[in-house]
């Protein structure tokens, strides 16, 4: 766990990337058809492979997932205050033991919409705790604003697990429909 501080849209990222490379170079799967999908931090990985490695993905599909590191931190900032054990975890997350600000913008994947090939399906509850709303919407406006095929599902009452098993039967069924239909 402590390898990944500060690797954020770093060495996590690549992983994921060598991981699909691996896939595709064993013959394992065809380049042409990979879709990434994820919830939670899963759900920002999509969204930073969408960014930073586009070429790579047919789809990407993110669930609850943060967009823009530097506003999730300062919302979390306002909610708690500055000396939380939680803003202690999150700039430990985000930028390891040397947390600088100016950091966040290069890997927060709201920054790189214009990168974007792919479609995009983001899916969120409107009641989700961990991962407010917003980083949902901020997305879809700036891939919008960027020209990128992009749709949001919200679920009314739903949290950051999408716990009720209709909406999340009901996500699922979304997510088999978008991967379908991009590959």
């Amino acid at each position: 766990m402590q390898a990944g501080f500060g690797e954020w849209g770093g060495k996590m990222q690549t992983d994921i990337d060598d991981g699909v490379d691996h896939l595709i170079d064993s013959g394992l799967v065809n380049a042409d058809r990979v879709c990434i999908v994820g919830a939670s931090y899963g759900g920002y990985a999509a969204l930073a492979a969408g960014a930073f490695s586009p070429e790579k993905y047919r789809c990407v599909a993110s669930i609850a997932g943060i967009s823009d590191l530097e506003r999730m931190l300062k919302s979390d900032r306002r909610k708690y205050g500055r000396d939380h054990w939680a803003i202690s975890y999150w700039e430990r997350q985000y930028g390891g033991e040397d947390f600088d600000w100016d950091e966040l913008d290069a890997i927060s994947p709201i920054n790189f919409a214009d990168r974007f090939q792919a479609p995009v399906l983001l899916i969120h509850g409107k009641k989700d705790t961990v991962v407010p709303i917003d980083q949902s919407r901020v997305m879809r406006k700036a891939l919008r604003k960027a020209g990128k095929d992009v749709e949001l599902i919200e679920y009314k009452g739903e949290d950051h697990w999408l716990s009720y098993s209709a909406s999340r039967m009901a996500a699922l069924r979304a997510l088999a429909r978008f991967v379908e239909g991009n590959l």
